[in-house]
């Protein structure tokens, strides 16, 4: 490595529990944000659906309550299946063809913060 060069590193391997862990919570808090509204939305507009005799009206807002709860879920589970086959994918290549080349810059100057006994936080 010549002077003034930075670094390279190389990404051989991704832990796929902690991709599935964390591909979970991020699914799970993005599918809230998602279909929370929607399903807050179908309970309310779900009042002024006109009774046809078919079916009871009042199931309408208990399925908007279920899919509040139900949508996220499943988009948490099948999201973190395709990310947990992604990294599967990716581990398998990257034995044959190398890992992600990354280059890190080490920084002149780190602020950490520190609580009273001088540890960082």
């Amino acid at each position: 490595m010549k002077k003034g060069e930075t670094p390279m590193f190389q990404l051989k391997k991704i832990d796929i529990a902690s991709v599935a862990l964390y591909s979970f919570l991020m699914f799970l808090i993005l599918g809230l944000i998602i279909f929370l509204p929607f399903g807050i939305l179908f309970s309310i507009l779900s009042n002024f659906i006109p009774q046809t005799g078919d079916v009871p009206s009042e199931i309408f807002p208990i399925f908007g309550g279920m899919f509040c709860l139900i949508m996220p879920i499943f988009y948490a589970v099948f999201g973190t299946i395709i990310n947990v086959l992604v990294v599967l994918c990716y581990n398998l290549l990257s034995l044959k063809l190398g890992g992600i080349k990354i280059e890190l810059e080490k920084m002149d100057q780190v602020e950490a913060l520190t609580d009273q006994s001088g540890n960082n936080i």
